[in-house]
C-alpha cells in the first residue's frame, strides 16, 4: 500500500506542505468533471511526466505536468487509501479517491486510455493480456463511479492547471506556442516562412506607395 509518508522529505510536515492551500482563493469550487482531459493537456503543449508519488499528482513545474502512474498495483492501493491510518491522522484519507477521480477525468473519452498508455501514466502490462484487461475494466469502473468525488486536497492544483489550460487555448497564445515550436523544430522552414512574409509585406507597401 502506498504510504502518505512517501514524500521525498520523509516527514508529515513535508507532505502537508506539498499540497499548500487546499482550496483556491475565494473558495472557488471546480468539479473534476468540469476540467481538462489528457487531450487538452497535449494540445496546449504541456509535457506529461508520470510520477509514482501521490503527493506530486497534478504538480506543474514550468511546462511539465506530473501525473500519478496508474498500474495493476497502484490502482488497487488507491481504492483502499482511505483506510490508511497515517493518512487519516494527517487528514489526507481523501487523496486516493481524488487521484482516481482526476485520472478518470483525464481518460474519460474515446481513445484516451490508449493515449494515457502512450504517455506512460497508465502502465498496465501490455504484454500480459489478462492484466491489461483487468486494468482496463477497473479503469472503466473508476470512470463511472468517481464522477461525484469532490476535490479537496487537489482543489488548488486543479483550478490552477485548469486556468493554465484555458489561457493556452486562447488563439493568440496558441499561435505563439506554435510559432515557437516551429522555430525550434524546423528552423530552416521557419526562416523561409518569415522571409516570405517580409517579402509579401514589402511588395504590398511598394504597390501602395507607387499607386
Amino acid at each position: 500500500m502506498f504510504s502518505p509518508m512517501e514524500q521525498p522529505s520523509g516527514t508529515a510536515t513535508g507532505l502537508m506542505h506539498a499540497f499548500g492551500q487546499r482550496f483556491p482563493q475565494g473558495n472557488e469550487y471546480l468539479p473534476f468533471t468540469d476540467t481538462f482531459n489528457i487531450t487538452d493537456l497535449v494540445k496546449t503543449k504541456f509535457d506529461i511526466v508520470p510520477t509514482t508519488f501521490l503527493s506530486q499528482h497534478l504538480v506543474v513545474e514550468g511546462n511539465v505536468v506530473k501525473i500519478f502512474e496508474l498500474s495493476t498495483i497502484s490502482d488497487l492501493a488507491l481504492t483502499v487509501y482511505d483506510q490508511n491510518r497515517v493518512a487519516r491522522m494527517l487528514q489526507l484519507s481523501s487523496l486516493g479517491n481524488e487521484v482516481i477521480a482526476s485520472l478518470a477525468q483525464l481518460v474519460d473519452g474515446h481513445g484516451l486510455q490508449e493515449q494515457g498508455e502512450k504517455l506512460g501514466f497508465i502502465s498496465y502490462d501490455a504484454k500480459n493480456k489478462g492484466r491489461r484487461l483487468v486494468g482496463s475494466m477497473l479503469l472503466t469502473h473508476f470512470i463511472h463511479n468517481h464522477k461525484t468525488v469532490k476535490p479537496n486536497l487537489l482543489a488548488g492544483r486543479l483550478v490552477h492547471l485548469n486556468n493554465l489550460v484555458k489561457r493556452r487555448k486562447r488563439w493568440w497564445v496558441s499561435l505563439g506556442y506554435n510559432i515557437a515550436q516551429q522555430k525550434s523544430d524546423q528552423p530552416f522552414i521557419f526562416a523561409v516562412t518569415i522571409l516570405g512574409i517580409l517579402f509579401g509585406v514589402s511588395s504590398i507597401v511598394q504597390t501602395v506607395f507607387s499607386a
